[in-house]
This record gives structure tokens, sequence and C-alpha cells, in this order.
């Protein structure tokens, strides 16, 4: 089980449900208009066991439904990694990683210090036409 935080046009969450279609994906997206953006993409793409939810990660309604449920967090993130892996937590099952997309500065905050002081593995990734570095930080 997979969940996109802030899944705004649905990367990487739709990507990896195409490329893996055996994985149950949920989308996470705060904003309504992108929510519903979502629901109408998987509508088009007859994604079956995608999960389109409007809401925040750190909301009560949110938590009460999906807390300890993943294996997989994923987030395009637009946060500082403390902050991220704060909202990331609650939603991973005992075993479950956050695998966090950075631009540059990702190299920096490796190092950081987490609650619950997981692992961090830094990854380097190269994406076609995207013209500027990218690191996955997995973390768990």
């Amino acid at each position: 089980r997979l969940v996109d935080l802030g899944s705004g046009a649905g990367l990487p969450g739709i990507v990896i449900k195409i490329a893996r279609p055996d994985i149950t994906t949920v989308l996470l997206e705060s904003a309504r208009m992108k929510a519903l953006f979502l629901r109408h993409v998987q509508t088009e793409l007859g994604l079956e066991g995608l999960e389109v939810v409007h809401g925040r990660a750190e909301s009560r309604e949110v938590l009460n439904g999906h807390a300890e449920r993943y294996d997989w967090v994923t987030v395009r993130a637009v946060s500082g990694l403390q902050e991220i892996w704060k909202l990331s937590r609650p939603l991973l099952n005992a075993s479950g990683r956050m695998v966090a997309s950075k631009g540059p500065e990702g190299k920096d905050e490796a190092p950081v210090e987490l609650e619950g002081t997981p692992h961090i593995e830094e990854i380097q990734a190269d994406v076609p036409g995207l013209g500027r570095e990218r690191r996955l930080l997995v973390v768990g």
C-alpha cells in the first residue's frame, strides 16, 4: 500500500500506479480542485485500486482513516525533511518507508536527525529532460 502526499497533478502516485497496477495507491491532496482533477484522471485512465482523498495529512479525519496503513509514503518534498517525516510517520506501518524527492538541497538534509531515529538512504536520481539534480531520500 502506498500513499502519495500532496499529490498535486499525480506525480509520482499515478505514474507508480500505472507502472505497478498491483499496488493499492492513495493520492492525498489538500486542494479541492487538484483532488477533482485527480479523480477525473483516475476515471479517464480506468485506474482500479487507486483512491483520491481530499484532505491534509495532519487532519484528524485523514489520520483516523489512514494511520499506520501504508508500506510507502511518497512526497515531492517542498518543505524540510523533518516536516515531511512528521506528516508521513503516522501513516506508515511498522516497517514502512517514506521516499522524498528533493532538489539539490537534499544533500544538506540527509544527515539530519529525525524522530524515531530512522535510517536515511540518499539516492541520486537522473530524470531525463528535467535539467536539474534530483535526490531521493528514503527514510525508514
